[in-house]
């Protein structure tokens, strides 16, 4: 079953365009608006522009999501853990769209969401939503960068150059969803990673990016001690796994 849902969120964010990443939903209420599936209701709490967010001085946590996503799932276990410990959790929405620089994309459109919020705030992504958090940090202050089972960006490099996939990825199929995400290719415009705090969560069990790899990768690109989730895959760790993964996002805060 693990597995099945694994190869489901690999397989469906070629569609997505990037490798691989949860979308995300809220607490379930229907609610129409212009944040989100425009025509449609959606589920949302709160999937939602910057400028409906509560502005308060207080520490807000910002996850990407693709617009039209199915939000039955995806980020929405973490967000309700990450507000029952009275953290402010908002979901920024990009559209799908087929451009040689998804991270960059995804990052001004992350910065433009976040540039009336008040307060500190603290990024939270998974997968291949590592590459775009740093050029975030880069362009506005951010406190913590939450990495996911997460890849991570290479200064002046695209991901594809700097690391062998090989020794990266689990599995064929990653490897060839990969090779194939423009995001992967993509050179990463920074001169180095922003001086933020990190914070990098892995599971015990990835079946797509080896746990090896990801704890390799935290010491030595981040320098920090990762957090290993025991029991949890790729995908599942949102879901299954959203309280483990909300107390070591929010430790320290």
């Amino acid at each position: 079953m693990k597995r099945c849902l694994t190869l489901l969120f690999l397989a469906a964010l070629i569609a997505a365009m990037n490798w691989p990443s949860a979308e995300a939903c809220g607490r379930r209420h229907w609610r129409r608006g212009p944040s989100v599936n425009v025509g449609s209701p959606a589920l949302c709490s709160p999937i939602v522009p910057a400028r409906e967010v509560d502005k308060t001085p207080r520490i807000t946590f910002a996850i990407h999501g693709y617009e039209g996503a199915n939000p039955a799932g995806g980020f929405g276990p973490l967000q309700a853990e990450l507000e029952k410990r009275g953290f402010q959790c908002m979901i920024v929405l990009s559209p799908r769209t087929k451009t040689k620089t998804p991270n960059q994309d995804r990052a001004k459109i992350m910065v433009e969401a976040l540039k009336d919020v008040k307060g500190d705030v603290v990024l939270a992504g998974i997968s291949n939503q590592g590459l775009f958090m740093p050029l975030v940090a880069a362009a506005r202050p951010i406190r913590r960068i939450v990495m996911i089972n997460a890849v991570i960006p290479q200064p002046g490099k695209s991901f594809a150059e700097a690391f062998d996939f090989n020794r990266v990825f689990a599995s064929e199929l990653a490897r060839f969803l990969a090779q194939r995400a423009p995001g992967m290719n993509e050179t990463c415009p920074l001169s180095e990673l922003p001086k933020v705090e990190y914070v990098y969560i892995c599971s015990e069990k990835d079946d797509a990016i080896r746990p090896e790899w990801e704890q390799w990768a935290a010491r030595e690109l981040l320098h920090v001690e990762p957090v290993v989730i025991k029991g949890a895959g790729h995908a599942n760790i949102v879901l299954k796994y959203a309280r483990e993964v909300a107390d070591a996002a929010t430790r320290g805060l």
